[in-house]
């Protein structure tokens, strides 16, 4: 699978304590709509870093989904522990 062309790369960083370091920068999840509940610490996720962005990145799905094969393996394995209720709810997350 190939990057989606808005983004300028992908980084994959495993959660800690619910924030990745990203470049020497801490980013943490934005609880708009959800309050953190730490269900993805220890996982190692896939960020999407924008060209035009600096102070947030974008939480793209799990390791395993990112580096999937094939189309098919993609959506066995999306949507992953990301999803709460059937919503994306921490896919934006800002530098603290």
């Amino acid at each position: 699978m190939s990057a989606p062309k808005k983004f300028r790369s992908f980084e994959l960083r495993k959660v800690r304590n619910g924030s990745v370091r990203i470049h020497g920068k801490t980013y943490r999840p934005e609880e708009r709509w959800l309050k953190y509940d730490g269900r993805l610490d220890g996982m190692v996720m896939a960020f999407g870093i924008y060209d035009y962005a600096h102070d947030f990145v974008s939480l793209w799905g799990t390791a395993e989904a990112y580096n999937a094969k094939t189309e098919e393996e993609s959506k066995r394995l999306w949507p992953g522990p990301e999803c709460v209720n059937g919503k994306f709810s921490w896919g934006c997350w800002r530098k603290a």
